[in-house]
């Protein structure tokens, strides 16, 4: 229920704000009993289209997402450069390995040269290959600008072209 706590905040917000909006974004206001143009009710109805229109643009330029690693083939360390806006970032990881002896696999994932986690999953069958569970990292306050993300197999995880690395990157917006 946390989870929609926020929402049901923004949802009421909202719900109170729109005849607020409606008021100061249209230029005409009718009164009971006076005679009203379609010229004027054009007028309005072109106001809110404006209106929508521009905040639609905002939304929309904010929230993005990228892939900047699709199907990209083995062997690892992979490295990739992408710009962004700056602000909250999602990462969104998946690839694949094997190992030459049963056990954990492991592939660093870092941004910038700052380590955000793992992928890790486990063999039992030595050079079979695994997909790694597919993983989320979040970066907070990410500056603007050109970003680097690297890809790194540990010392007992093997890749090579049979295995494929994905990463999109999501642009959260500015709360």
């Amino acid at each position: 229920m946390k989870r929609f706590g926020n929402l049901k905040i923004w949802v009421i917000t909202l719900v109170l704000s729109i005849p607020v909006l409606v008021v100061a974004a249209v230029p005409n206001v009718f009164t009971a009993g006076t005679t009203i143009s379609s010229a004027a009710v054009n007028a309005n109805f072109g106001a809110l289209d404006t209106r929508i229109a521009a905040l639609e643009a905002a939304v929309q330029k904010r929230t993005s997402a990228q892939v900047v690693m699709n199907n990209v083939p083995g062997p690892l360390t992979k490295s990739v450069a992408f710009p962004s806006t700056g602000g909250t970032l999602l990462l969104v990881v998946s690839g694949s390995a094997f190992a030459d002896a049963p056990g954990p696999m492991v592939v660093t994932v870092q941004l910038d040269a700052v380590t955000l986690g793992d992928l890790r999953t486990y063999t039992n069958e030595p050079s079979s290959h695994k997909a790694f569970p597919t993983k989320v990292f979040r970066v907070a306050n990410s500056p603007a600008g050109n970003h680097t993300l690297v890809l790194t197999a540990n010392t007992v995880t093997t890749t090579d072209g049979f295995d494929v690395f994905n990463a999109t990157v999501i642009e959260l917006p500015v709360p």
